[in-house]
């Protein structure tokens, strides 16, 4: 059977590892029909999802459009109230000056009043601001509005209606009120006094109350002046202009009685509101006789929750629709792939046994190169150092004492390598622990220290016969052959290589050699090897010795 290389992949007369072109265009298919299920399924959602949104909110916009309309009618017609109630006042008290202030007239003003349940008080006061008869009371208290809006507005402007809210009284229950008050007048147009009404703005609660928004709905009656004189859900009124709807007052007229009302532009329509700091949605009518302004506010929030709680349902519908579909669709192409089963069994094992068969043979020929290089490096080397030591030997007898340890060496070198089952490399560590195994009876005796460095094959048997050979000398003369003596080897990674650092101490005094043996030799040559360098010190109180080991060639 013929097998080669074909771009990457391994082929076998013929036969390939590729799918079948049919596998891949029905995969392509099953894929493309499920997705196009999916996208008509999302596309189905969000258009319900759309229409519903809109749906709530054309609800929304109807339903708080015509609130706010029909309360700002009755809001007129509450004012409007009002000043009826004071033209009676006006002619109850009379144009004599000063006030009359009698029981009488004191009687007639508490008649007055009854007729109308959102009518509480009526104020009479003079030009000077001091109170001159009230329904609350008789006498009146003595009190003056000098320094009182309600006061100072009607005396610079004989025309002007004031409506807000008194907030410092002596009176909590008017705090709770609208008041509202108007100029008297003598016939030279002279300031003569005021009469002051407090309504109660209760009705325009209770029919808020009465309509069903939803959407946690708030109501803000905004005097003609931009001044918040209620909100329902209540607040104190002393914070009601601090937080109602920011530039309320300055958004665009809507009267009520306008039937070509629009809606506003949307950076109007939405804003935060001043209570929570949440974006809600205003809508809002103006009274056309006095001007006021009703807002109707709901939460945009509470309308998503809602909208949310609704596409749960449709989206869980949505998602069992398309599982099914998905498993219909996985079953239709299964039935197809049915009748294939066979033949792609048998192409696929025809195609796994000729793949391992190929790797098989590969795998071979890798062993074998591996083994030639291993075996003709390990018969160089050997050879090379057969002739170093025959020419540095004196004698036969030396040859033969030294040749075997120093071939051994080679032999632990090799078994480096074969035990790092890493091709061509070991761990610098392996190679030190196994030059100094014989000797690590005690371990303080020998301390060996260095990160893990990985090793080429030419490294690792030079540097193998580098510590072969301080090892030897070391039991011959240095500090393992005294009983205190130890030992240090320590490596660590430098800009040019790795640096080796050999220490002996506590043997016996280290004696200069006074020329070159065939160790220093071995070693010279061994450093050689693989292109590092060597220098020691024969220093008295024990040798130390540096190796510099280049980096290994990147492959």
């Amino acid at each position: 059977m013929a097998i080669e290389h074909t771009d990457g992949r391994l082929a076998a007369d013929g036969l390939s590892t590729r799918q079948p072109p049919t596998f891949k265009r029905e995969i392509r298919i099953v894929v493309f029909a499920g997705l196009l299920i999916w996208l008509v399924i999302g596309s189905v959602v969000a258009v319900i999802g759309k229409r519903e949104w809109d749906g709530t909110m054309d609800v929304v916009q109807s339903t708080a459009t015509t609130v706010s309309r029909l309360l700002a009618g009755q809001s007129d017609q509450l004012l409007l109230n009002a000043d009826l109630i004071r033209d009676h006042a006006e002619r109850i008290v009379g144009d004599a000056d000063p006030f009359g202030v009698d029981r009488a007239t004191y009687d007639d003003l508490v008649q007055l009043i009854s007729r109308s349940t959102a009518i509480v008080s009526i104020w009479v006061g003079d030009a000077a601001g001091n109170a001159v008869l009230t329904t609350r009371e008789f006498p009146a208290p003595r009190l003056n509005a000098g320094d009182r809006a309600y006061f100072t507005t009607v005396r610079d402007d004989p025309d002007r209606l004031f409506i807000g809210n008194l907030i410092d009284t002596q009176y909590p229950a008017e705090a709770l009120l609208i008041n509202t008050s108007r100029r008297l007048s003598q016939a030279d147009g002279t300031m003569r006094g005021f009469i002051q009404i407090s309504l109660d703005p209760a009705t325009i609660s209770r029919t808020f109350q009465q309509v069903e928004i939803g959407f946690d709905a708030s109501l803000w009656w905004i005097g003609p002046e931009g001044q918040a004189l209620i909100r329902e859900p209540a607040l104190p009124p002393e914070q009601l202009d601090d937080q109602m709807p920011p530039g309320a007052a300055d958004w665009p007229k809507n009267w009520s009685n306008d039937r070509a009302y629009t809606i506003p532009s949307a950076d109007v329509l939405n804003v935060e509101s001043g209570v929570d700091g949440k974006e809600r949605m205003f809508f809002w009518s103006d009274a056309p006789l006095y001007g006021s302004r009703i807002v109707v506010g709901v939460s945009r929030a509470a309308m998503e929750a809602r909208w949310l709680a609704q596409m749960m349902w449709i989206t869980a519908f949505a998602l069992v629709v398309g599982m099914a579909s998905m498993v219909i669709l996985w079953l239709l192409y299964r039935s197809r792939a049915r009748n294939q089963a066979y033949a792609t069994m048998l192409e696929n094992d025809v195609r796994d046994r000729t793949r391992d068969l190929a790797m098989a043979i590969e795998q071979k020929d890798v062993t074998m190169q591996e083994l030639s290089h291993r075996v003709r490096n390990a018969f160089a080397t050997i050879l090379a150092l057969t002739r170093l030591m025959l020419r540095s030997s004196d004698t036969i007898e030396d040859f033969r004492d030294d040749f075997p340890a120093r071939l051994e060496a080679l032999a632990r070198c090799h078994l480096v390598l074969v035990d790092a089952k890493v091709r061509n490399k070991a761990q610098i560590v392996d190679l030190v622990q196994a030059s100094l195994a014989p000797y690590r009876n005690d371990s303080t005796r020998i301390d060996i220290a260095g990160p893990e460095v990985e090793l080429s094959s030419n490294a690792t048997l030079g540097v193998g016969l580098v510590l072969h050979e301080l090892v030897t000398n070391a039991v011959k003369y240095g500090s393992l052959s005294a009983p205190d003596g130890a030992i240090s080897v320590h490596w660590e990674p430098q800009d040019d290589g790795i640096r080796l650092i050999w220490l002996e101490t506590g043997g016996p005094v280290v004696v200069p050699p006074t020329g070159s043996g065939s160790g220093t030799m071995i070693i010279d040559r061994a450093a050689a090897m693989f292109g590092g360098s060597f220098a020691r010190d024969f220093a008295a109180d024990g040798v130390r010795a540096e190796l510099m080991i280049p980096p290994p060639p990147v492959s």
